[in-house]
């Protein structure tokens, strides 16, 4: 099964510092999963609580307001853009990783770093069917 996080969907619950690192709280991501490619093939939505740590990385930009809605973003994997706003689960090893959410307040905020990790917390709530391309 193949999964990934649409940012569009998610709830950023809190961008923080976590030594060298930073920590991107998603209270609830919204997880496409799917046999095909995620968020575009027939597939399945849940909710799933995940924090992703970006290591060595560095912030510009810092929301006011937590928990704020995403209303959408862009991830770069060593330097190549991946498309449609989805982040794939689990995480490629890359050299360097960012991230680029556009938030319902605040604008957007970046996080830039290296050797992503996404880590799932509790368990995931099935929310609905996905339909895939129209016939």
């Amino acid at each position: 099964m193949n999964r990934a996080i649409e940012l569009h969907d998610s709830t950023l619950a809190a961008l923080t510092v976590d030594g060298a690192d930073v920590l991107v709280s998603f209270r609830p991501a919204y997880v496409h999963t799917s046999e095909g490619r995620p968020g575009v093939d027939r597939g399945a939505g849940w909710a799933q609580d995940i924090d992703l740590r970006i290591s060595g990385a560095a912030i510009f930009g810092i929301p006011v307001a937590q928990p704020v809605k995403i209303l959408g973003g862009r991830i770069w994997i060593d330097g190549e853009l991946e498309g449609g706003g989805m982040v794939p689960l689990p995480l490629p090893a890359s050299y360097h990783f960012e991230l680029v959410l556009v938030l319902e307040s605040d604008g957007a905020v970046a996080a830039s770093g290296g050797s992503p990790q996404a880590v799932m917390v509790g368990e995931p709530r099935y929310l609905e069917d996905f339909p895939g391309p129209s016939a």
